[in-house]
């Protein structure tokens, strides 16, 4: 590293470390996790068209982590549409 000018802050860096945070997410033995999944389950009930978008933007970050993403929001898409009334059903839950 020292040959191409690379140094490691070693205030930064963690060793013997079973899981790290990076980029966002945990990585660690067992795979990849995003961060903060607390603050994604307490995510309130998107009120209008404004936060239904918000919401499909983080899912939309998150799919990876996710099987089936497109069945799971293709009710949420629909509510997008123009003159749509924006109600959360069942589906959408």
């Amino acid at each position: 590293m020292r040959e191409h000018k690379l140094f490691a802050n070693h205030k930064k860096c963690i060793f013997a470390a079973d899981k790290i945070p990076l980029l966002g997410c945990i990585v660690g033995k067992n795979g990849v996790r995003p961060d903060r999944i607390k603050e994604i389950s307490d995510w309130s009930v998107p009120v209008d068209v404004k936060g239904l978008r918000k919401f499909l933007g983080l899912a939309a970050y998150l799919h990876k982590y996710s099987r089936n993403y497109a069945e799971m929001t293709v009710h949420l898409l629909r509510l997008l549409k123009k003159n749509v009334r924006c109600s959360w059903s069942a589906e959408c839950q």
